[in-house]
Parts: structure tokens; C-alpha cells; sequence
């Protein structure tokens, strides 16, 4: 990204840099010699276009804030929104920050799956955010679960009738399929 800004007004420059990035972006599949390379694509078109795409493909998640009261100094802006995607905002958002999330997956699953670059088509090697997020959301959920089972195992230990509550709880666990 840094060799792509620098490039400035050259244009042979800028597409040199601008291949890597978007193969980072867009890696290679086998499918893309039936339906077409995206990288060729996006190439192929309008300096305009070209433009807009790359700025839709790269652009670091959790920027949704009016950032035209903020310092005009583009790095300082990419570093602001860089830190707030990883950090999360200090505003309670619903959500959990990547630094969560990725050090949650990172501790149950492992470096040699969060870092295994045979593994993630990244361009550093590390699992994509998007896939961290998920597996924490998935890891979190089956942790609930766990809690859960705990929980209607006391709360059928002390059921004033323990089999119709035995029973309540087989029927949740072992649904009838509906033909």
C-alpha cells in the first residue's frame, strides 16, 4: 500500500503496485480461468472505476465516522482507522473488537493456526478477519452451550418432577423431524 501511494503521478508505477495489492485482496482460484480474473478485470477498467474498486476492496472495516473534522494528513487517517478496526471504538457497539476475537482464537485453536500461511491465502500468513471473527463467534457460542448444559442439568437435579422435566429436555435435544 505504501509503494502504491508513493507511486504518485507515475502510472506505470501504480499499476506495478496496485497488482500485489489486489492479489492480496483477490487471491488466485481455479475457477477464475472459467469466469474471468478479477485483477484483470478491475485493471481493465476506467482509471475512475479502477479507483472506486480499490478503495471498496481495501478499505479497513469499523471507518464508519465523519472523518472530515479529523487531521488532513492521509497516513495518520489510515493508521486512525487501522488501530480503531483492531482496538474496536471505545463506544459500547454491540460487538467485539478483532484484538479479542483474534487473541480468543489464537488461544483455542493455536499459532499453527492462526499463523500458517499454507493454510490462509493472506499475504502475511495470519487467518483473514473475517475468519477470526467468525470462529470466535462460533467458539463463544459453543462455550454458551457448554454453560448451558450445565445449567438444565442442576435445574433438572432439582425439578419438583424430574422425569416430566427429563422428558421436556430429551424432546429439545432430540426434536421429531417434520416430514
Amino acid at each position: 500500500m505504501l509503494t502504491l501511494q508513493a507511486s504518485g503521478g507515475d502510472l506505470v508505477a501504480y499499476f506495478v503496485a496496485l497488482v500485489p495489492v489486489l492479489r492480496a485482496v483477490l487471491p488466485y482460484r481455479w475457477w477464475y480461468r472459467v469466469v474471468g480474473d478479477p485483477v484483470r478485470l478491475i485493471l481493465s477498467l476506467p482509471p475512475e472505476l479502477t479507483r472506486k474498486v480499490l478503495q471498496a476492496l481495501v478499505t479497513v472495516p469499523g471507518g464508519t465516522r465523519d472523518i472530515s473534522q479529523e487531521p488532513d494528513d492521509p497516513i495518520e487517517v489510515i493508521r486512525r482507522h487501522q488501530r480503531r478496526a483492531v482496538h474496536g471504538d471505545r463506544e459500547p457497539s454491540g460487538g467485539v473488537s478483532l484484538a479479542v476475537a483474534a487473541l480468543s482464537v489464537r488461544e483455542k485453536f493455536g499459532d499453527t493456526w492462526y499463523y500458517n500461511p499454507d493454510r490462509w491465502p493472506t499475504s502475511d500468513g495470519y487467518v483473514p478477519f473475517a475468519v477470526a471473527l467468525v470462529e470466535h463467534a462460533g467458539a463463544q457460542a459453543l462455550d454458551v452451550r457448554r454453560s448451558l448444559e450445565v445449567a438444565d442439568g442442576y435445574g433438572l437435579a432439582h425439578a419438583k418432577n424430574p422425569r416430566q422435566a427429563r422428558q421436556q429436555m430429551h424432546q429439545l435435544a432430540y426434536p421429531s423431524e417434520v416430514c
